[in-house]
């Protein structure tokens, strides 16, 4: 069988906090992805330098700050494997993620996303003020997270690309996912570790959470025109 091409994209802006542990993650796979795209939205910190000390592990693209939809479009659109994976910039793998997902594709000309089991885990930097309202939890039934998907190009395609709104991209994303993809599995074994700290993106009210509800309700209309 021919090796597939595994391309793993991180959209990350301001993260050098955590990046580093995350590519580590990333780089030290059972089963080595073979390309590591590292998209940076106008960072302001040492994000850019910490992911270029990785050397030609990783791939380093700078724009300007767009949202991370831009810029996981803008690692899509560089990527050159047969499968392709996303990473938040501060998750982490466990280190038989992308061989177990893998075993899950037949044949990545097809439309085939997977995604797998999460583990919710505190930072250790998290003040005790921080830590309350975030539970850790283990989530072994169907999940949708960012980090936790492997998908076939032919899935990326068929669902299309992120559009670039703010605190709902990812939402709308997959609710696309789902409707364009008959084949998406679920991975039951643990093999994302989801970090909960001060800054989570999916934790975040106001306009991110107005974006979601629009995005929820496109989903819905999407749905009931299929029926009809």
């Amino acid at each position: 069988m021919t090796r597939w091409r595994v391309s793993v994209v991180i959209a990350v802006r301001d993260g050098e906090r955590y990046l580093g542990e995350t590519l580590e993650s990333i780089t030290t796979q059972s089963r080595p992805v073979d390309e590591v795209i590292v998209v940076d939205d106008g960072s302001t910190d040492a994000t850019v330098p910490l992911a270029r000390s990785f050397g030609e592990t990783v791939t380093v693209v700078e724009q300007p700050a767009r949202g991370a939809g831009s810029a996981r479009n803008t690692g899509i659109a560089l990527a050159t494997g047969e499968v392709l994976a996303l990473c938040d910039a501060d998750d982490l793998w466990v280190r038989s993620k992308t061989e177990r997902q893998l075993g899950m594709i037949e044949d990545p000309s097809l439309a085939v996303a997977v995604f797998c089991g999460v583990e919710e885990f505190l930072s250790p930097d998290l003040d005790p003020d921080a830590r309350r309202g975030r539970a850790p939890r283990t989530l072994t039934g169907p999940t949708r997270m960012a980090s936790g998907l492997l998908a076939t190009r032919a899935a990326f395609d068929a669902t299309g690309p992120f559009r670039e709104v703010d605190g709902a991209d990812w939402f709308d994303w997959c609710s696309r996912l789902a409707d364009a993809v008959p084949a998406v599995r679920h991975h039951p074994e643990v093999l994302l570790r989801r970090r909960l700290h001060a800054n989570n993106s999916t934790l975040i009210g106001g306009d991110a959470s107005a974006a979601r509800l629009a995005a929820v309700a496109e989903h819905l209309r999407r749905r009931r025109g299929a029926q009809g």
